[in-house]
């Protein structure tokens, strides 16, 4: 049987120090039937002459230029319109991919038909690396299915873009992929879009990137807006979900999402009781595979109560296992203890530092 088309969407700004690493990751791919769709977004640096020497020996690489700097969302959205391929391969221009990573996802993706995409794992390299490791891929496996990956969806998820491969198909369901009006999140956006058109995907725990750490990372340098982007678009997930739910419930939900903030004595019982009714909400609605869904909000129930009693430990660990239909699924004590250790020691350091 031949082997279908592959397309990897390479947008590319400023990359001249990274770029050709990061191409040669691949074009050494043990998967050949692939086209790397290389898209210069108005770099001001050589970025395009590096691309160009390169693809003088390997068809595969095909070359585009925005007419000016687009963003990254606008470019992966060019991208998708220009693939050829039955699937699609998100990558970094700062990233290796690991030597297999597209035949792994590939083979697994041929054989269960009903998946629409694959999230790995990362492997965070240094500013120095220049060639992936060699990691043993040869099978896939599964972390976090594809009901799991929904109910993590109205938590900010667990699906990672720099790793992702998934049927070119979804897309035709969605006319703006990724929002160009979002600077960091529109990954975050595009997944709950996918997700609103069924789509199902599954993280697994084979590394199949190594993700470039440096001060230039795009969520390191906009932390703000990657706040305010991912309020809006829980409250897409949430109301997804909950269709009826208040304005009030939904700032209590994306504040417990994100993590940022600790909570006042008074809120304890509104977080309790906001538990409790997401619990209500699906045995009624079966919107999601009810213990899958336990899961999920015992593991956010921990952070909740965590970050809730961050100068009241035993408090908290009361408020934990408070709630009847979470108990199996709570962590042992141990677990919940570190846990709030990291909150409390975060809270007092704001605490020294005079911040809210």
């Amino acid at each position: 049987m031949k082997e279908k088309l592959v397309s990897v969407i390479l947008p590319a700004y400023n990359s001249s120090k990274y770029i050709e690493y990061t191409i040669a990751s691949l074009q050494n791919q043990t998967y050949k039937n692939i086209e790397i769709i290389v898209i210069d977004d108005g770099s001001k640096d050589n970025t395009l002459e590096i691309v160009q020497k390169l693809s003088e020996n390997d068809s595969r690489i095909k070359i585009y230029k925005n007419d000016k700097n687009h963003g990254l969302a606008y470019t992966t959205n060019r991208g998708i319109s220009l693939s050829q391929g039955e699937y699609i391969v998100q990558a970094d221009h700062d990233d290796l991919s690991l030597p297999n990573r597209i035949e792994v996802c590939y083979k697994f993706l041929e054989e269960h038909k009903d998946i629409t995409g694959i999230s790995g794992r990362v492997k965070h390299i240094d500013s120095k690396s220049q060639k992936p490791s060699t990691i043993d891929n040869r099978e896939i496996v599964v972390n976090a299915d594809y009901e799991q990956v929904n109910c993590e969806a109205m938590w900010g998820g667990i699906i990672s873009n720099p790793t992702i491969m998934y049927r070119k198909s979804i897309t035709k369901n969605i006319p703006e992929c990724y929002n160009i009006t979002y600077r960091v999140s529109a990954d975050m956006d595009f997944f709950e879009k996918t997700l609103s058109c069924g789509a199902k995907w599954l993280c697994v725990d084979n590394v199949l990137i190594e993700y470039r750490r440096h001060a230039s990372n795009t969520s390191r340098v906009l932390v703000k807006e990657k706040v305010v982007e991912k309020h809006i678009v829980l409250k897409q997930s949430l109301k997804r979900f909950m269709a009826d739910v208040s304005e009030d419930e939904a700032e209590l939900h994306v504040k417990l999402a994100c993590r940022l903030d600790t909570f006042s004595k008074k809120e304890h019982e509104e977080i309790r009781n906001w538990f409790i009714k997401l619990i209500k909400h699906n045995e009624k609605t079966k919107f999601f595979n009810h213990e899958k869904w336990l899961k999920v909000l015992a593991v956010n129930y921990r952070y909740a109560c965590a970050l809730s009693n961050t100068f009241s430990p035993f408090k908290g660990y009361k408020m934990y296992k408070s709630i009847n239909e979470l108990a199996p699924y709570l962590s042992k004590p141990k677990k919940y203890f570190y846990e709030w250790q990291k909150r409390f020691f975060r809270a007092l350091s704001w605490k020294i530092e005079g911040k809210k």
